[in-house]
């Protein structure tokens, strides 16, 4: 069966179903993914009976259906009285179907790993516009089970890490690791296999699901009988499908264990159904293989290990040692498999004056509270250590330097927040960098520390991202913004003009939403990094529109059906901003239609819940939506647009929103941003 869900998995899966079903107007929708066997389990629904639970064996014909459909094109069936064997399974004659459509979901090797379906109680001619937006949904879908599945992978490794620190003996770590790599592959069985000599090997953890017989702890593998067992012996991932002997498990993945220059033993999933494993999971066997087997060596030597002196005595981090040795550990394991690395060097502002001022002890107590606050956001794999007086290195495998850049702004904002004891508050400035931009560690530590010296010379308490242009441009703020601008329009440039395409009228509006959200943060005292950001996010303000049927953006007056529809798209686009954007900017997208009054959606916030960067693009939004031209009404002018500001400050706008505008207009800065914009703009 395939790997359990989180929290977190099923919700997303929930959500699709939901919005499958809305905008194809029926009642049931349900996501079904293959199992190890011939069948599907239900991972998602809605309008399904309240009997049917997540993870319920499902053996309609439907889903297999739409798996083995040619193409990328879904499967329709207008009335299945015409098509009894699609009718064959129990949910659609349980939910009295009659018309059903299904999509296929591929992974990244066009292997169909599931399937999105749609039914309808009433036969139902599926148009082109249903078949492309269920293909659109199906691919979201496969995208989203693909992420959680990578999700599923770190988690695994998190959790042998925390054995292996816990100090767990090294029996109870090789039961877990057989465990957690079997659910993270979704396999029926895993094991950590030694190899004893030449001819023969021991297993040491082993883990089955429920009703599969486990490979036996401390049985005998015999190498002269072939199999995976002798192929990983010579230190190379090896699968086998069927084939003599193979039950039973029909299919074995495995990667080897490698000890120094040794092969130690393997790690292997094994898989008794039809389903094979996907295309590329030696390569990430590979790598998951080569992490436990750090936490295999430190399980074994951990006396060894406990005997050197990697821990900086004060704030209990690890010390300039271990970090230079992990740092060179992780570029040569991320350059090995094409990962990125993220790095952050942070410096504690005006530490010299707080040694000065209340004495070294009162400085002493100053760095271990920050160790504690800052190792309190560090997750397990990554690495916070104190490599000078004042400076710490944050190191984030498998992180570029957007995210890096995340980590190292809530470690900032923690630190300015709360006072340190007889000091008072303090703050910290940051250089990211990672190894896209680094090269190697060396060049890596340079570039970090040319941006931590941007940020001191930016006037302190500021997370600066490394650019090659920065080197010129130290001192020079508006030289910044314009590296700010260029950054962004790499990642969403191109998304902005696909959101606005949609809708004939609305050429260019998030381009120009975006240069008003700007000079009103600016005019709202905002700091020109801040301005980029809000920036960013005002351009991919309506993403979510992309979710949201053509004939519905179309019109001037919807049903309450197709409101509620219209309304998700703020949900929506926060949702698929996530993976580009800041978890502000995302907030920001969630929350530009919520109202100081309450009245606004998705989520009903009022007044100072609302996120500023939220408040200041819904003036902006409505300020666009009422002065351009529109086929359907007559655009307001300034002064009446204005007028209608004032008249919902407080109840549809925040008030300091509109105050903003107020300032903005007197200033006479509006009418040359709006009077034409040939290209997206990310400066401020």
């Amino acid at each position: 069966m395939p790997a359990a869900l989180h929290d977190e998995d099923e919700r997303a899966l929930d959500r699709l179903t939901r919005l499958a079903a809305r905008t194809l107007s029926a009642p049931v929708a349900f996501l079904a993914l293959r199992d190890s066997g011939e069948g599907h389990v239900l991972a998602a629904g809605t309008g399904l009976p309240e009997t049917w639970l997540r993870g319920a064996a499902l053996d309609d014909a439907l889903p297999r259906a739409a798996a083995m459909a040619a193409g990328e094109e879904p499967l329709a069936v207008a009335d299945v009285r015409a098509a009894p064997r699609l009718r064959a399974g129990s949910v659609m004659a349980e939910v009295g179907a009659v018309a059903c459509i299904a999509a296929a979901l591929r992974d990244r090797t066009g292997v169909a790993r599931g399937s999105l379906c749609v039914l309808d109680v009433r036969p139902r001619a599926w148009s082109d516009d249903d078949r492309a937006v269920l293909a659109d949904l199906a691919a979201v879908a496969a995208h989203e089970h693909g992420r959680t599945a990578e999700v599923r992978e770190r988690k695994a490794l998190r959790h042998v890490a925390t054995a292996v620190a816990h100090g767990d003996e090294p029996e109870a770590v090789h039961a877990l690791v057989a465990a957690e790599l079997a659910r993270a592959f979704g396999a029926d069985a895993g094991a950590v296999v030694r190899y004893e000599d030449e001819r023969s090997a021991r297993v040491v953890g082993t883990w089955a699901r429920a009703g599969v017989a486990a490979l036996p702890l401390d049985g005998v593998l015999a190498l002269d009988a072939g199999g995976i067992a002798s192929a990983l012996r010579r230190g190379a991932p090896a699968r086998a499908d069927g084939g003599p002997g193979h039950r039973p498990f029909r299919h074995r993945v495995g990667a080897p264990v490698l000890r120094g220059q040794q092969v130690w033993g393997f790690v292997t999933a094994l898989s008794s159904g039809t389903a094979p494993f996907a295309a590329d999971v030696e390569a990430r066997l590979e790598e998951f293989a080569e992490l436990v087997a750090a936490a295999l060596a430190s399980a074994e030597t951990r006396g060894q290990l406990a005997a050197r002196a990697t821990t900086d005595p004060l704030t209990g981090l690890a010390n300039q040692r271990a970090f230079q040795e992990r740092l060179a550990g992780e570029t040569e394991r991320a350059r090995r498999h094409g990962r990125n690395l993220g790095l952050a060097l942070i410096d504690l502002d005006g530490f010299k004056a707080v040694n000065d001022t209340y004495g070294h002890q009162a400085g002493d107590d100053v760095l271990v509270t920050i160790a504690r606050r800052a190792a309190g956001t560090i997750r397990a794999g990554e690495l916070l250590a104190r490599i000078g007086g004042d400076e710490l290195a944050l190191l984030l495998p498998e992180a570029d330097a957007d995210e890096t850049h995340a980590a190292a702004e809530r470690i900032r904002q923690l630190i300015g927040h709360e006072p340190f004891e007889a000091v008072g508050s303090l703050s910290i400035s940051v250089g990211v960098s990672d190894l896209a931009l680094g090269g190697d560690a060396e060049g890596m530590m340079r570039t970090a520390d040319d941006a931590l010296y941007w940020a001191k010379a930016q006037g302190r308490d500021v997370v600066a991202r490394f650019l090659p242009e920065l080197l010129d441009q130290l001192g020079s703020e508006q030289r910044a913004e314009r590296v700010a601008r260029r950054q962004a329009l790499l990642g969403i440039g191109a998304l902005a003009r696909a959101v606005d395409a949609k809708e004939s009228e609305s050429e260019r509006h998030s381009e120009r939403v975006a240069e008003l959200a700007v000079r009103l943060a600016r005019a709202s005292g905002w700091p020109p990094q801040r301005l980029a950001l809000l920036r960013e996010a005002a351009l991919v303000h309506d993403v979510g529109k992309i979710g949201v049927p053509e004939e519905i953006l179309a019109k001037g007056v919807r049903s309450p059906a197709e409101a509620a529809q219209m309304r998700e798209h703020a949900r929506l686009g926060a949702e698929i901003a996530t993976e580009v954007l800041t978890p502000e900017q995302v907030a920001w997208i969630r929350s530009h239609h919520e109202r100081p009054d309450g009245g606004g959606y998705p989520d009903g916030l009022a007044g100072e819940a609302i996120p500023p960067g939220a408040r200041l693009m819904a003036v902006a939004d409505a300020w666009d939506a009422m002065t351009s031209p529109s086929a359907r009404r007559r655009p307001l002018s300034p002064d009446e647009a204005l007028a209608e500001c004032r008249t919902g400050a407080g109840t549809q706008f925040a008030a300091d929103a509109v105050a903003a505008l107020e300032r903005v207009l007197a200033a006479g800065e509006l009418a040359p941003a709006w009077a034409a914009t040939s290209a997206i703009s990310l400066g401020a």
